[in-house]
């Protein structure tokens, strides 16, 4: 129902011929949208997207990137691994905290592994 100011009540939409039960074409599942206009995303969506995020940080080393694990478990990040350089350690969890709406919480088991000389 939509409230025709102009007519002062409520009336249908039109719909054109063919269309049931929309008068819009929908380009999603609805079941896989709330009503926060978030998206609902299972656990390896969300490891996809933080492993995307990691990588295209141009700030965290290229092989402490190759040495973090993430795993995620009811929306909840888990980073692990061993990085030489401290600064990649808090970007990760940056990343991972920011990089999607769907994140609960992330726990951060990075260690930082001491440089050879």
């Amino acid at each position: 129902m939509v409230n025709n100011r102009a007519f002062g009540r409520w009336r249908n939409p039109p719909r054109l011929p063919g269309m049931n039960s929309a008068p819009w074409n929908l380009d999603y599942d609805p079941a896989y949208y709330d009503y926060n206009y978030n998206y609902n995303l299972d656990d390896n969506e969300i490891a996809d997207i933080v492993v995307d995020t990691l990588n295209s940080n141009p700030y965290i080393y290229r092989p402490d990137k190759e040495s973090i694990v993430v795993d995620v478990k009811d929306s909840v990040v888990t980073l692990s691994g061993k990085v030489k350089n401290k600064r990649s350690k808090y970007l990760a969890y940056a990343d991972a905290f920011w990089c999607s709406p769907a994140v609960l919480d992330v726990d951060n088991q990075i260690k930082i592994t001491k440089k050879e000389n």
